[in-house]
C-alpha cells in the first residue's frame, strides 16, 4: 500500500510535488550542515526558508548563470556546474538570516553533498 501512495507522490507535479521537492533539499541542506563544520542553520525551519530561496535562486540567476558557463561546462564535461552551484548555495546565504557558509570550499563541498543528496532522495521519493 505505501507503494502505491508513493507512486502517487512521484506522479504529482503540483503544489504537492511542489512542497515534498522544497522539503527534500531543506533535508538535504540540513544533513550537509550537519556533516560541514563551515555550513550552519539556526533550525530546520531556516531549512526549509533556504531551501525555498535556493528554489528561487536557482530557477532565476543560477539560469543565468548555467548559460554564461556554458563554455567551462562543456571543457570540464560537466564539474563546472558544481560552481555554479555553490555561487547560488553562497547567495542564498548571503541573503538568509540564519544560514551561514563560512568559506568557498564549504560552499562547493555543500554543493558536491547536495548533487549526491538529490540524486538519492529524487531516485528514491520522486
Amino acid at each position: 500500500m505505501d507503494f502505491l501512495l508513493l507512486m502517487d507522490l512521484q506522479a504529482q507535479t503540483g503544489l504537492t510535488g511542489t512542497i515534498i521537492r522544497i522539503i527534500i533539499t531543506a533535508g538535504a541542506l540540513f544533513t550537509g550542515a550537519w556533516l560541514l563544520k563551515g555550513v550552519t542553520f539556526r533550525d530546520f525551519g531556516q531549512a526549509i526558508l533556504g531551501a525555498v530561496v535556493l528554489a528561487v535562486l536557482n530557477a532565476t540567476v543560477g539560469r543565468v548563470l548555467d548559460f554564461l558557463s556554458i563554455p567551462f561546462t562543456v571543457i570540464t564535461l560537466g564539474l563546472f556546474s558544481l560552481v555554479v552551484d555553490a555561487v547560488i548555495l553562497w547567495l542564498t546565504s548571503r541573503i538568509l538570516q540564519g544560514f551561514e557558509i563560512s568559506s568557498a570550499w564549504y560552499a562547493f563541498l555543500l554543493a558536491v553533498l547536495m548533487a549526491i543528496f538529490n540524486v538519492f532522495l529524487h531516485a528514491i521519493y520522486l
